[in-house]
C-alpha cells in the first residue's frame, strides 16, 4: 500500500497508476477497484 506526503502528491502519481493498471488489465489480472483513505497521523 502506497502512502503519499500530500494530496497533490497523490494526484501526480495518478497518472503513473493508470497506465500500470492498464499493463495489468492487458496481462490478464482483474483489479476489483481502487480505493484512496486518508491517513492522520500524530507524533
Amino acid at each position: 500500500m502506497p502512502l503519499w506526503e500530500s494530496e497533490e502528491a497523490l494526484r501526480d502519481s495518478e497518472s503513473l497508476g493508470e497506465h500500470t493498471r492498464a499493463q495489468a488489465s492487458q496481462a490478464g489480472v482483474t483489479i476489483e477497484g481502487v480505493e484512496r483513505y486518508e491517513v492522520i497521523a500524530k507524533a
